[in-house]
């Protein structure tokens, strides 16, 4: 995984705010991004948590420079999540749910 030091912003499909680029999930593989870690705070949960995404969920907006994910906020908050200072360890099987939740093929 390579960590993205710039806080690029994250909004959701409607243009809200949700969190910033934390990290990046690189396929050994394939050498392309598979998942993107955003940093936020989506819907109810104010805490401190980190949203493992698909990064083909993702659009880069010149408007605001920053990303799009083309889910909601209620839709990410209620999705997979980890404390943003936990080590990411993950199974196949833990990649598997997150690109099963949001509706991705893996």
């Amino acid at each position: 995984m390579a960590s993205f030091n710039q806080n690029v912003e994250v909004r959701d499909a409607a243009g809200r705010p949700i969190g910033k680029m934390h990290a990046f999930l690189i396929g050994k593989s394939t050498g392309t991004v598979e998942i993107a870690i955003v940093d936020g705070e989506p819907g109810p949960r104010q805490s401190d948590s980190c949203f493992p995404i698909p990064w083909e969920l993702f659009k880069y907006e010149q408007d605001f420079d920053g990303y799009v994910c083309h889910r909601t906020s209620d839709f990410i908050s209620d999705g997979p999540s980890f404390g943003c200072n936990d080590r990411m360890e993950w199974s196949y099987a833990d990649l598997v749910s997150f690109f099963s939740y949001y509706r991705v093929a893996f």
